[in-house]
C-alpha cells in the first residue's frame, strides 16, 4: 500500500520526498518479489512454504540483478551501495513477516 501512495504522489501528484524516492523501490522490489516467488512455488509445484536459504539466494540475485547487470547495460540505473542495503532490509522485512504468519496460524 505505501509503494502505491508514493508512486501516485511521486509521478501522479509531483509530490517528492527524497528518501523515500531514492529507497522505498529497492526495498519494495524484494519485499514484493519473494511473496510472487512463494505464490508461484504454491501454484506451480504445490510447495507453500520458503526457507531462509532460498530468501538469501534470491535477495543475492536481486543485488546483482539490479545493482551490476541492470547498471551495465541500462544508464538509468546506478549502482548504490545503499540500495543494496534497502533490498536486505526489503527480505528481512518479508521473512520476518513470514515467520509471524506461520508462527500464529
Amino acid at each position: 500500500m505505501l509503494f502505491f501512495v508514493h508512486q501516485v504522489m511521486q509521478k501522479g501528484l509531483g509530490i517528492h520526498f527524497a528518501f523515500f524516492d531514492d529507497y522505498l523501490d529497492p526495498f519494495c522490489f524484494s519485499a514484493l518479489t519473494l511473496p510472487l516467488f512463494v505464490l508461484e512455488r504454491k501454484l506451480f509445484f504445490n510447495q507453500p512454504s520458503i526457507s531462509i536459504s532460498e530468501v538469501v539466494m534470491l535477495v543475492l540475485f536481486l543485488i546483482v540483478y539490479s545493482e551490476l547487470i541492470l547498471p551495465y547495460f541500462f544508464s538509468q540505473f546506478v549502482f548504490d551501495v545503499w540500495d543494496i542495503f534497502a533490498i536486505v532490509l526489503g527480505g528481512v522485512w518479508f521473512y520476518s513477516l513470514r515467520l509471524k504468519s506461520i508462527r500464529y496460524s
